[in-house]
């Protein structure tokens, strides 16, 4: 249930928002260079500064309620940047859950194949079964018939036979 806080509805407010972002960046670059020359600069050995350096800290050091009122100019893009970071990250473990839910659903899908693959198996091994043992039962019958008919030859008959006669 989370939703995203639009900032910049129209191209309109990001062209707006835009000469704001470079005045500050170009503000603190400025200071930054004139606190590095200041720092640099020999100053003597005087307790107070002098009238020329007051007005360089003035224009480096911005008033209380400058700072405070560029902080809530740049608020809402601070809001608006933790804001697209919180959706990214939600983006991402949305994205990780589906690919953990996609991999337990194909091996759901290969448990099934496997199982599918027992069954053709039990198949087979039962029609293999059923094939030996005809084949056993036919063999069992061939060899009963042939034994009888060994047997009948082994036997005595009373049978008039011209060889042995002559």
């Amino acid at each position: 249930n989370f939703e995203s806080l639009s900032i910049a509805n129209s191209s309109n407010d990001v062209e707006e928002i835009k000469p704001i972002m470079d005045e500050s960046a170009n503000n603190t670059r400025k200071s930054c260079r004139k606190r590095k020359a200041s720092d640099m600069s020999p100053l003597p050995n005087k307790k107070e500064p002098s009238m020329e350096m007051l007005e360089t800290s003035a224009e480096v050091v911005p008033s209380s309620s400058e700072v405070h009122k560029q902080q809530t100019d740049f608020g809402h893009i601070d809001l608006a940047l933790k804001t697209v970071y919180a959706e990214i990250a939600r983006k991402e473990l949305e994205k990780k859950t589906l690919e953990v839910e996609t991999m337990r659903i194909n091996l759901e899908i290969k448990k099934l194949e496997l199982e599918g693959k027992r069954h053709d198996v039990e198949k087979k091994r039962l029609e293999l079964q059923k094939m030996q043992r005809s084949v056993v039962r036919d063999s069992l019958t061939i060899r009963s018939s042939e034994s009888r008919e060994t047997l009948q030859d082994t036997l005595p008959t009373d049978q008039f036979d011209p060889e042995i006669e002559h």
